[in-house]
Order: structure tokens, then sequence, then C-alpha cells
């Protein structure tokens, strides 16, 4: 009967990690859209979603102008274990942080409850392994998030998505 007990506990906690979509994300520091270059042959989908049919592949060596992105993440989970940095003073201690999208310079959005804040948190359990830095590792993390950046196309077929994590484009810097 445990191991019964055990599974639908699992798929329980596994069903309150709902997706957790931004719209309009540019997920790094001087990140742009506009005129992007195909670094290897990459599929283009009719949505954002793997399981989405499959509309072209771009070859390496194409330009393709990317107008929009969005982040997918299903949140990480953590628990609190240490003193909490000054960016996340107003969780509570006794609650889970639901771990969602990078901003960067070590920021993230963060959920308790209904209310999201950015904070200083880990995003993997590997970061805290060896020398864990307390401004990050106040938190065992339970499950890390799971992130996936699409960009939408205007080229080739307008309306189009790309999965960013096939390598295939070459994102934009404004900063370089």
């Amino acid at each position: 009967m445990l191991p019964l007990l055990m599974f639908i506990s699992a798929l329980c906690f596994a069903a309150e990690r709902q997706l957790f979509i931004v719209k309009g994300a540019c997920p790094f520091e001087c990140c742009t859209y506009g005129i992007w270059s195909v670094g290897k042959d990459t599929s283009v989908y009719e949505r954002p979603d793997m399981d989405s049919r499959i509309l072209a592949t771009l070859a390496a060596g194409d330009m393709v102008e990317v107008v929009t992105g969005e982040v997918h993440v299903v949140p990480g989970i953590a628990r609190i274990t240490a003193k909490l940095h000054r960016s996340a003073q107003s969780l509570d201690r006794q609650r889970e942080v639901e771990i969602l999208d990078y901003q960067g310079e070590g920021y993230s959005s963060v959920r308790q409850g209904n209310v999201i804040q950015q904070v200083k948190i880990a995003r993997s359990k590997r970061q805290c392994l060896n020398n864990p830095d307390p401004r990050y590792c106040w938190v065992d993390l339970i499950e890390e998030p799971d992130t996936r950046w699409w960009v939408q196309l205007e080229s080739v077929y307008p309306g189009s998505w790309v999965n960013m994590e096939s390598g295939g484009l070459k994102a934009l810097d404004s900063c370089s």
C-alpha cells in the first residue's frame, strides 16, 4: 500500500508544477530581437511546443527575422533552509518557493502563493555543492526549474516558432 501512496503523492506534486509562460521574453542581458543568423539546420514549429507540427527546416547560413519570444518554465521547487538573502526577506520561511524564470545578475522570479518577486536564488543543485555562496544557497532545491526559450519568426513562415535549446539560431546581442 505504501508504494501506491507514494505514487499518488508524486502525481499530486507533479500536477502542482504548472507551466509558467513569460511572453515577450528575451532572456539574457542585451538580448535584442531582429535579424538573426542560423548556425545549423534548425526545425521550425507551428506553435511553441515540441509536439506541434514541424513546418520547415532552416539551413545553416540562412538569416531570419525574430520578432518576439516566450520563456516556458516548469517551476523549480525549493525549501528555505538558511538565512534569506536580503532580496528575499518577505518570503515565508515555512512555505516552499517556486523558482520561475531567470532575470539576470543572479536574480530569478520566484512565487509563493500568488506573490511573484525577484530574488537571488540558486537555480540548480550543483550551484550549491562546492563552496556554496550564501547569497544563492539559502534553499534546498527539491526540483530544479525546467526552462525552454522559444522565439517567433516573421520570415520563413510568419508566426512560426524555434526552440532555442536546439542551438540553431545565433541570438542578437546589442552589447557586442
